[in-house]
């Protein structure tokens, strides 16, 4: 089952009241927009595969039963070659239906609008321009569908689809003695609503194999129709085949459902994770994106090859994939497919045929290891060359000496971290699990000896910025072990008062959003265990006032994001206004003490600002950065209709991030901050690694600076010639460094490594990053 893996980008949530941060004005009176675009909203796909599964589960019983009817095909008599223009009615399938009711399948007219050299296009009557008043289909979309098909894809000008899912995974099924595959168009019957979920596409194995083979349930003992065909089913609406982005999704949809084809020619037993981890690769590898949310990297500890049929079951298999991609090489999959065991099997002898001293169980290790270090410098089993790719969220990070218990699932895994100074030992006990220690700063990895006390003296010295410990459980064989328990003590440590930063923006400030008056800005941030809400800085353009509060976030944005209030709504006040253009980093920001309201902050919170009479003042600064696919900021934005929205700039690319900051105390604070302009001193000086990396068109850096003085930084190519240079002058605290890949005569430079180094009088460091074009 295809899903659709554009990021959706708005959900509605609907508000009762007037007036106030958790009630917005009904009926308001609309702006115009500057420096942003609101998308319509997007559906999301519904996830069909577990609708076809009782007829997938048939085709596999019947083809143990009968092992004869395995590459059967028509008799020559039978075979049809269809033309530019034919007509013939197919069976479809109704999603709103079970699949083993006779009334989920049905037949609709239609006709052939194309021929290519690996394909035909049959286009649902209903729905062909100049057909009726329900014209989704054009002409250009099906001859564009045929070039994607045959010809060209994004990642290749020479290839299509047909050519490269070939190439990569094996040959299609051929039933029908026709080897050109049918692409059936048609509005997919899944009762989709605006806003709500659809089917993108899908292959029935029915159609492989005479009409009638089986029946529908023993009630009913009526044989399921099949096509007897090679052909997969694309959907229209609200797939969108009017627009020249639209047609690319399908040409994606149409990437996947086509290696389901093959993988089913190869291996009618593979597993959902396996088969529907090709299909991502497929898309990936013809040009058409790739999946790269933080569905999985929320929740890591599941069970490795488990199916549930859900987009966080996608977001993992797409992940695997690509790691598989990456160390194996795109040959691999045609071993894989070809390769007839199923799930760990099936990727045993795979491995085994491919000439790899690797297993499915050394791959797993590596694999959760790369997730979180993403480093492959250090070693190229540890990390990704695809960017950007969202982290897994530990399951605890501590900021001193904390204990912990937990119980990580098969082939699942549970990280947790300690940051700078935090313990000087750990100890882990239980049985039938493993553990890693991932070093961040100079990466390092090594084995944790389960019942045996670590010791962490690089936390100490500052030699390590954090040590996670990735917890894991390497059982496959459900029989043996579902879930291993396990606990952890952390000992000794710095102690004294640690106070935790969070930041989701690069710092740039772009400028504020012309927004409604009534609507609401907000910012959700992360709990962290124990901690308390020790303050927020906001980031104003102009002097002015707002009202703030703050909320227990609910975990949704399909109702209201807003909990139980944590603060009560206040005024604040900035006293001053930023000229154009603005610093970079931004420097006009207002900090709103809340050291001293014993705050609980080990849960989600999001911070929200209400927008006033003249929505200028006092301007709440946000930042277009690419979208990376998570979002942290977001806007109830009444002029669309009301709904907390994901603003967005340069054609969807980049996402509006809001200048909004929190600071946690995490461990014995006692720290004062006054109503001016006042941030956290940072520990030490630092410079992080660039992101994105490799990046296109701009990339930032974070640093931090403990003296007041003079920073200098100078970018050079790898033969050391300088292309850019900039000096700033600090106070302490924390900043960053945006490149937008220009010399300093402003010219954009080509693709290649270049080389930052950042020097003060007391520090110096370098970082490498590369520009891709």
């Amino acid at each position: 089952m295809k899903i659709n893996w554009t990021i959706i980008t708005i959900v509605l949530a609907l508000i009762s009241g007037t007036g106030t941060l958790s009630g917005q004005e009904s009926n308001p009176q609309a702006v115009a927009i500057e420096g942003f675009t609101v998308q319509t909203p997007e559906s999301t796909p519904l996830i069909g595969s577990h609708y076809l599964e009782a007829k997938f589960d048939m085709v596999r019983e019947y083809l143990s039963d009968h092992p004869e009817i395995r590459g059967l095909k028509k008799s020559l008599a039978d075979i049809t070659e269809f033309e530019l223009g034919d007509t013939k009615e197919w069976w479809v399938f109704d999603w709103t239906k079970d699949s083993d009711l006779p009334e989920s399948m049905s037949q609709i007219p239609t006709t052939c609008r194309a021929k290519g050299e690996n394909c035909y296009v049959f286009v649902h009557d209903e729905i062909w321009a100049g057909g009726s008043d329900d014209e989704l289909v054009t002409q250009a979309a099906v001859d564009a569908i045929v070039n994607g098909f045959d010809s060209e894809t994004p990642n290749n000008v020479s290839q299509g689809i047909f050519e490269i899912d070939v190439e990569t995974f094996g040959d299609p099924p051929d039933y029908d003695g026709d080897p050109r595959i049918i692409i059936l168009i048609y509005d997919i019957i899944d009762g989709w609503l605006p806003g709500e979920g659809y089917i993108a596409g899908y292959f029935d194995p029915a159609d492989q194999f005479p009409s009638g083979t089986w029946s529908f349930s023993d009630e009913f003992n009526t044989p399921i129709p099949s096509n007897e065909a090679e052909v997969f089913y694309m959907d229209a609406r609200p797939a969108d085949l009017l627009s020249d982005n639209g047609i690319t999704g399908v040409l994606g949809t149409v990437a996947h459902e086509f290696q389901h084809m093959i993988h089913f020619a190869q291996d009618p037993n593979e597993g959902s994770f396996v088969n529907e981890g090709c299909s991502e690769i497929a898309a990936f590898i013809c040009g058409y994106g790739f999946r790269d949310d933080d569905r999985y990297a929320v929740d890591p500890n599941i069970y490795l090859y488990g199916w549930n049929s859900t987009l966080a079951d996608y977001t993992r298999a797409a992940l695997y994939a690509m790691y598989l991609y990456e160390q194996f090489g795109k040959d691999f999959f045609k071993v894989l497919v070809a390769s007839p065991g199923v799930l760990k099997f099936g990727l045993d002898a795979a491995m085994a045929d491919f000439g790899s001293p690797r297993n499915s169980t050394t791959v797993f290790i590596d694999w959760i290891i790369a997730n979180y270090l993403n480093d492959k410098s250090y070693n190229e089993v540890y990390g990704y060359d695809y960017s950007p790719l969202p982290k897994p969220i530990p399951s605890a990070t501590n900021y001193a000496a904390a204990s912990g218990i937990g119980a990580v699932k098969r082939l699942g895994v549970e990280y947790i971290t300690f940051k700078q100074g935090s313990i000087e030992s750990v100890i882990f006990e239980g049985s039938t699990f493993k553990v890693k220690a991932i070093k961040s700063g100079s990466a390092l990895v090594e084995d944790v000896a389960v019942g045996s006390d670590y010791p962490t003296p690089g936390l100490m010295d500052g030699t390590w910025d954090e040590i996670t410990f990735a917890v894991y459980n390497e059982s496959f064989y459900p029989e043996f072990l579902i879930e291993s328990d396990y606990s952890y003590v952390g000992s000794g440590g710095a102690g004294g008062a640690v106070t935790v930063e969070q930041v989701f923006d690069d710092g740039s400030g772009d400028g504020t959003l012309n927004l409604t008056p009534g609507d609401s800005i907000s910012v959700q941030f992360n709990g962290l265990a124990g901690a308390k809400l020790d303050s927020i800085k906001i980031a104003f353009r102009n002097a002015g006032s707002m009202q703030m509060g703050v909320w227990r976030f609910t975990g949704s944005y399909g109702t209201s994001p807003l909990g139980a209030p944590l603060v009560p709504e206040r005024t604040v006040t900035s006293n001053s206004a930023s000229a154009s253009p603005f610093p970079d980093p931004f420097e006009n920001w207002v900090t709103v003490d809340l050291s001293g309201e014993d705050i609980d902050a080990s849960e989600d919170f999001i911070v929200s600002l209400l927008v006033g009479a003249d929505p200028a003042v006092p301007g709440v600064m946000a930042s277009s950065e690419p979208d990376i696919g998570v979002y942290r900021s977001r806007t109830w934005y009444q002029a669309a209709g009301g709904g907390w929205y994901i603003l967005t700039a340069n054609a969807g690319a980049n996402t509006w991030n809001y200048l909004i900051r929190a600071y946690l105390c995490a461990s014995g604070c006692t720290i004062e901050v006054g109503p001016e302009n006042i941030g956290m001193v940072p520990a030490a000086y630092s410079l992080s690694e660039n992101f994105p990396n490799p990046f296109n068109p701009s990339t930032t850096f974070t640093y931090n600076i403990t003296e007041s003085g003079e920073v200098n930084f100078a970018i050079y190519d790898l033969i050391g010639r300088l292309i850019y240079e900039e000096q700033r002058t600090h106070i302490p605290g924390q900043y960053s460094l945006r490149w937008n890949g220009v010399d300093s005569f402003d010219r954009k430079v080509g693709s290649g490594v270049y080389i930052l180094r950042m020097q003060t009088n007391e520090f110096s460091a370098t970082r490498k990053m590369v520009l891709l074009k």
